[in-house]
């Protein structure tokens, strides 16, 4: 029986936009309780950039020593159900579905199979596939570190960090939507259509330096990694949280003795918590209170121009790769 090839984005190795290739590899065989799905859209993100790069090197315990144990890249994806296992009750082919893999990966190729019992969805009649594909990167990340690493309180002062981002974007509007008074940093090109998500004030980084505020922030939400608990302590109120979702070592150690610090890597949560979270997030962006805010959109023959991108660090929202 000859073995039924697609098309699938490739990482050669650590480092950089190089490492990344377009190869054709054997489409996956579906199992019983598993869903084949024709992939449409699939996020690039800065989690994306930051793993292929094999830094900080203790990082590599999760993703592989000396070369990536994941070869096909990216968790998000929104796509049509082709075939169904024959365990499969929720689903049927046609299917328009979205949803993560989160530690599986694998969604950067035309094809993916993923179990009926985990992060998979029907999409919504009235969201694009490329929309779809993003509810993982930014607004989950964001709702985990709002709702569950912390607990906004209505009236709240909230600094967002990287606010033109996919996270970023996400946690203005999720902390507005939770009541908090919002003041984003980005840059000025962005303001207005960061005010226009729900920023009540917006920082330029490139004319202020938003940790000499006079004005005390209860929470500190760095969505980039481009701060740390010790540069936003005197914006902070005594109480203050500085929540990061961008991994390193440092971090890491911090977030053990001080409790002040806190870091997640949102995907290691349980399956049943991710569901109960991106079913709110649905809700919420169905009922008019989420933007899934797109920026460019890249061939997978063009993905070495999407990391480029990415790892320019002046993104607005989302970067997707459609196939």
């Amino acid at each position: 029986m000859l073995e039924i090839e697609m098309k699938a984005i490739r990482l050669t190795g650590y480092g950089n936009h190089k490492n990344l290739k377009v190869e054709k590899i054997p489409r996956p065989q579906v199992k019983k309780d598993e869903l084949l799905i024709r992939v449409m859209a699939s996020p690039f993100t800065r989690a994306d950039v930051h793993m292929m790069s094999g830094k900080p090197w203790v990082s590599r315990l999760f993703t592989g020593l000396f070369a990536p144990k994941h070869k096909t890249p990216g968790t998000g994806f929104s796509g049509i159900v082709e075939q169904v296992g024959e365990d499969v009750q929720q689903f049927s082919p046609g299917d328009e579905v979205f949803g993560e893999t989160t530690l599986g990966f694998g969604a950067m190729a035309e094809y993916l199979c993923i179990p009926e019992n985990t992060l998979v969805f029907k999409k919504p009649k009235d969201l694009a596939h490329q929309a779809a594909a993003c509810f993982g990167d930014g607004p989950l990340t964001a709702w985990n570190f709002l709702t569950r690493l912390t607990q906004i309180v209505p009236g709240q002062k909230v600094l967002i960090l990287g606010a033109s981002g996919s996270v970023g974007s996400a946690a203005v509007q999720l902390a507005r939507h939770l009541g908090a008074v919002v003041t984003a940093v980005c840059s000025e090109k962005n303001h207005g259509w960061v005010k226009g998500i729900g920023a009540h004030r917006v920082i330029d980084y490139r004319v202020e330096n938003p940790f000499s505020e006079t004005e005390a922030y209860d929470l500190v939400f760095d969505a980039i990694g481009v701060g740390s608990f010790k540069q936003t302590k005197p914006c902070l109120t005594p109480k203050g949280i500085y929540l990061t979702p961008v991994f390193s070592f440092a971090v890491l150690c911090q977030s053990l003795f001080n409790k002040r610090i806190r870091f997640a890597a949102t995907g290691l949560n349980k399956k049943e918590l991710l569901k109960q979270m991106m079913m709110a997030l649905i809700d919420l962006q169905q009922s008019g209170g989420l933007q899934l805010i797109m920026d460019t959109q890249y061939t997978p023959e063009s993905i070495q121009d999407a990391h480029r991108h990415v790892a320019g660090g002046h993104k607005k929202g989302n970067v997707v790769v459609h196939f």
